[in-house]
């Protein structure tokens, strides 16, 4: 089977499990928006919550990289976490399927749903350990404080909240003000 199909697999359910959410979303509408047949389908992925959790471990990547791009040399830690969380926040703000994708995540972990639970936390330790080394690497003491932690509850409040009780330029004022908030803090620590 071609890496095409299984491509145009995992991107038409992204667009799918965002707009449907998981249950909503079936194999049937999957494989039919990808032009791919069942048996492609299971040629790559075992189940249904196979193929979310690609779709879901594809999205952290997305973040992962964007939000913690090498930063110019001297530049202050908070200085970098301002300007690459707002534009991450930019970015999700403007992409119809990450926020979606990330409630399904939550609301499915909460839930209670199997394999759910288990794949947020997951997804969680991979952002907040690369969020780690990052401020290890740019200074140590915030990391051993758990800067990491507050940061990445503090993101998803404002994510939670962006374009229903908060428009974006709120959302960025929010998080400028909140990061030198939680950076303050920590140095106090």
């Amino acid at each position: 089977m071609s890496s095409d199909a299984k491509r145009a697999i995992v991107s038409s359910a992204r667009e799918i499990f965002a707009r449907r959410g998981y249950d909503g979303a079936s194999v049937d509408a999957m494989v039919k928006s990808a032009g791919v047949s069942k048996g492609a389908f299971y040629w790559h992925f075992q189940s249904k919550f196979d193929l979310f959790r690609r779709v879901m471990e594809d999205e952290v990547e997305r973040i992962v990289s964007h939000f913690w791009e090498t930063p110019e040399p001297g530049l202050d830690v908070v200085d970098v976490i301002h300007a690459n969380g707002e534009g991450l926040i930019r970015r999700l703000f403007q992409d119809g399927c990450s926020l979606p994708l990330w409630f399904e995540l939550v609301l499915s972990a909460h839930r209670g749903v199997q394999g759910m639970v288990d794949l947020a936390e997951a997804l969680r330790m991979r952002v907040k350990e690369d969020m780690r080394d990052r401020l290890s690497r740019a200074r140590l003491d915030l990391a051993d404080r758990g800067l990491e932690d507050l940061l990445c509850v503090f993101f998803d409040g404002i994510m939670f909240n962006v374009g229903i009780w908060l428009d974006l330029d709120s959302a960025l004022g929010l998080w400028r003000r909140g990061c030198g908030a939680l950076v303050g803090w920590a140095d106090r620590g």
